[in-house]
């Protein structure tokens, strides 16, 4: 079995047409994280413990005592932190685009996640959100931002990056992955630098890394098969 951990877009939804083709060579699972798609949160807030708890009670429901993992964005950090929690669980990790390997973030990431902007501002930062999400979606057409945005991806943000970074970074951690991982990043993302797939792969004892050259943050539909190569040869090499 795979299960799949999504980022902050919408939820599992956004990754069908991608585990459509997975789902070929494997049980695919994907969870809508709490706060997402039709799971709902109780508090909106973004707790990493509680949400690898989650996961892991997600798999203890479907009797999944071992089975593969791969998360996208803050998805990829969600799986990083449960196989740190749980390594027993995990065959093999697949850390996509993901949230945690590094401190560097883009700017206006760091921008529109300060609790000053948003406080501040009060709704004129929505303003400014939704002009800002509509100049992106020109120049990323396929980003997963949404207006207006949800409380839990606001909390996200929040608990994830401030002005100097991302603030969930466990590089001091990543050498107690025992398990093969594999790190996929697009040379294009315009939220986390490529560049610390590298730097993690230094730590992580079975690291393999593929950097998509004309990849973005989001997967799109013309790198879905380039994707499922990548993770078929992964999984299935010895």
């Amino acid at each position: 079995p795979l299960v799949i951990i999504h980022g902050g877009g919408d939820g599992a939804e956004s990754w069908l047409s991608k585990a459509i083709q997975l789902a070929e060579h494997y049980t695919v699972y994907i969870p809508d994280l709490p706060g997402f798609g039709k799971s709902q949160s109780v508090n909106n807030e973004f707790d990493i413990p509680e949400y690898v708890r989650f996961i892991e009670e997600f798999a203890q429901k479907l009797n999944l005592e071992n089975f593969y993992i791969m998360g996208h964005s803050v998805g990829g950090s969600l799986a990083l932190h449960y196989a740190l929690e749980y390594p027993h669980r995990i065959k093999k990790l697949i850390a996509l685009n993901s949230f945690g390997l590094g401190k560097e973030i883009a700017l206006w990431v760091r921008i529109f996640s300060s609790p000053i902007f948003i406080k501040v501002l009060g709704g004129t930062a929505n303003f400014i959100f939704s002009t800002f999400i509509a100049a992106g979606k020109r120049i990323h057409p396929h980003s997963e931002l949404k207006n207006p945005l949800p409380k839990i991806k606001i909390d996200i943000g929040r608990k994830t990056t401030s002005l100097s970074g991302q603030t969930n970074v466990i590089k001091e951690r990543l050498a107690e992955l025992l398990m093969p991982v594999l790190l996929i990043s697009g040379k294009r993302d315009y939220i986390v630098p490529y560049g610390q797939v590298y730097s993690a792969e230094k730590l992580i004892p079975r690291c393999r890394v593929r950097v998509f050259p004309n990849c973005s943050h989001t997967i799109r539909r013309k790198m879905i098969p380039r994707l499922v190569y990548e993770v078929n040869d992964f999984i299935g090499a010895d």
